[in-house]
């Protein structure tokens, strides 16, 4: 009772494929069993019987259709193959055992046209059946008899199906087309290569032995053989129209016949049909309770799912596929919940993004506020002075003091346009870099020099720290951009007699630019806005400026994929740029 129990949950408990694999493996196994005993000991015999019978009545009619005389032989078997759908050949027992028989005056003839030449080809094996519209490509040998040319080399589709290892005085013709073909006299060249043939025509050499009477006796011979194995019916006979003594009619017929075998087993429907109702009926009914018990369980959970409950399901399942199911559903109850979450984040993010975006919108509108207010006042002061020149209302000795004034004012516009041309080619196309090998020690000095006026009038204490002449490989007019701007922001955010350090690192490995002003801090959380076109944290300092300085390093120092930062440190304020060797 115990072992029967362990049975039924080790059946109930595997995959419901296997238990329905088991129930048709079953049943197919009760049909074959059924459909043996029929076969074999019903209508088998009966069959073979009325096919034997069939072919003996057959063979008649074709052994008198022969000695008529009225057709050759070839044109008597192809006629009869075709009416009666046996395969008929020819066989030859000279040599003491049976062989296809080949006539030598057999030809497949075919017809190809390459460019505006035409040929008339004679294939001498038959292991490819041509027809119409085929591509090949061939060798032929030039025949004076006949004008027909022999093929010593064919392939078709990459394929070769006929080879002479002699090529020499051959003429090669590359995609030839067929545009004709002479279907043979000889209706052997079918089989050469069919296995049914060459199986049976071993079958005649091993299991009819009794023939050395034939060769000399000019009636009708027959004789027959049943070839189980295969399912075919042998028939061997020597009509008397036959010249040739040795050669013989060969006939292989199928003994699985529609008709006779439709008229045997019809009694057997019945039967048939019936236990197949009954046992389809059954599997039926086993399938649907299979599956419609943990589907109905399963879309609870879903609607469950559907609803917001994520709690994991813990119904037990009887086969794996259930249980697969069930636990998939459990991860996409918790993977659902956990997306849940992200996107709740995701929401909270860009909430926090929108109101960057608007921060971002603001600085724009204030930059074109900032923007049109800096180019009003240049450009009134030099209309105004332009004017008052014009109409000789300044004195002669006051005129190049003038001149200088609207030079700062033309100055002043134009480094303005400067910044705006440079910030919107960043943003809207992709830098070009034009490298190449420098000195940076001489870069630094230069444009120490240039903007060294700004810290002496702070009166602040610069620091040169460069020990070693330093190569690097960048834009050196880019990089003079960035340099620059560190410089000059130092020089202006730091408090007066405060110092500046200027420092050039050569490392192992990279090079290293920094600045350092002492007595300064940028408030934390401007720290990531810094690198935003329009951006001033602190506009009384200096009321010129555009504040796309720094957008425009962040655009080059991007461009050389160089690794920077402007961070507070103890008292100070560093900005640098780091080059790798």
């Amino acid at each position: 009772m115990k072992r029967e129990n362990k049975l039924n949950d080790r059946i109930i408990k595997t995959s419901f494929q296997t238990q329905l694999f088991l129930i048709v493996l079953l049943c197919f196994i009760l049909f074959v069993v059924i459909d043996y005993v029929i076969i074999e000991y019903s209508f088998r015999n009966r069959y073979i019987k009325s096919k034997v019978e069939s072919v003996s009545e057959d063979v008649i009619f074709l052994s008198s259709s022969l000695n008529e005389g009225n057709k050759s032989i070839l044109e008597v078997l192809e006629n009869f193959t075709e009416e009666k759908g046996y395969i008929t050949v020819i066989v030859n027992s000279k040599s003491g055992t049976f062989s296809l028989t080949d006539y030598e005056y057999s030809a497949y003839k075919i017809r190809v046209q390459c460019e505006s030449e035409i040929y008339d080809l004679y294939i001498p094996e038959y292991n490819i059946i041509l027809k119409e519209n085929d591509v090949i490509d061939i060798d032929i040998e030039i025949q004076e008899k006949d004008n027909i040319h022999i093929v010593r080399n064919l392939s078709m589709g990459g394929t070769e199906y006929i080879s002479s290892s002699n090529k020499e005085g051959l003429i090669h013709l590359t995609s030839a087309t067929v545009i004709g073909c002479e279907i043979p006299k000889n209706l052997n060249y079918l089989y050469r290569n069919n296995k049914i043939v060459t199986r049976s025509v071993e079958l005649l050499n091993t299991k009819i032995k009794d023939f050395s009477d034939v060769k000399t006796n000019t009636s009708s011979y027959s004789s027959y053989y049943l070839d189980r194995s295969n399912g075919y019916l042998l028939s061997l006979y020597k009509p008397n129209s036959f010249e040739d003594v040795s050669d013989f009619v060969f006939v292989i017929s199928s003994f699985i016949e529609t008709d006779t075998l439709l008229s045997i087993v019809s009694s057997y429907y019945g039967y048939i049909v019936l236990g197949s109702i009954i046992i389809a009926v059954g599997i039926a009914l086993f399938i649907s309770r299979a599956f419609s018990n943990p589907l109905k369980t399963l879309e609870k959970e879903m609607k469950n799912l559907a609803s917001g409950n994520y709690e994991q399901s813990e119904h037990v399942f009887k086969n794996v596929e259930m249980v697969s199911l069930q636990n998939t559903i459990n991860e996409v109850k918790k993977d659902t919940e956990a997306n849940v979450s992200d996107i709740e984040n995701q929401k909270k993010s860009l909430e926090k993004l929108n109101q960057e975006l608007l921060k971002e919108e603001e600085l724009r509108k204030s930059f074109i506020a900032r923007l049109s207010h800096e180019l009003k006042t240049p450009l009134m002061v030099i209309s105004a002075t332009t004017e008052a020149m014009m109409s000789r209302l300044i004195p002669e000795n006051e005129i190049d003091n003038e001149y200088n004034n609207i030079l700062t004012e033309v100055d002043k516009t134009t480094g303005i346009i400067k910044d705006i041309i440079n910030t919107y080619r960043n943003s809207t196309t992709e830098m070009k870099l034009n490298s190449s090998r420098f000195k940076l020690n001489d870069l630094v000095e230069n444009i120490l020099h240039e903007t060294l006026p700004i810290a002496q009038n702070k009166k602040l204490k610069v620091k040169l720290n460069i020990k070693t002449p330093v190569f690097i490989f960048a834009d050196e007019e880019l990089i003079a951009q960035v340099v620059s701007n560190f410089i000059t922001n130092a020089f202006k955010y730091t408090s007066d007699r405060n110092i500046v350090e200027i420092n050039i690192l050569d490392q192992k490995t990279s090079v290293t630019f920094e600045v350092i002003n002492h007595g300064s801090k940028i408030n934390d959380e401007n720290l990531e806005k810094i690198w935003l076109p329009f951006f001033r944290e602190n506009e009384n300092i200096d009321s010129t400026s555009t504040g796309m300085g720094l957008y425009i390093v962040k655009s080059i120092l991007d461009a050389h994929k160089y690794e920077y930062s402007v961070s507070n440190i103890e008292g100070a304020v560093r900005s640098y740029f780091k080059v790798t060797k």
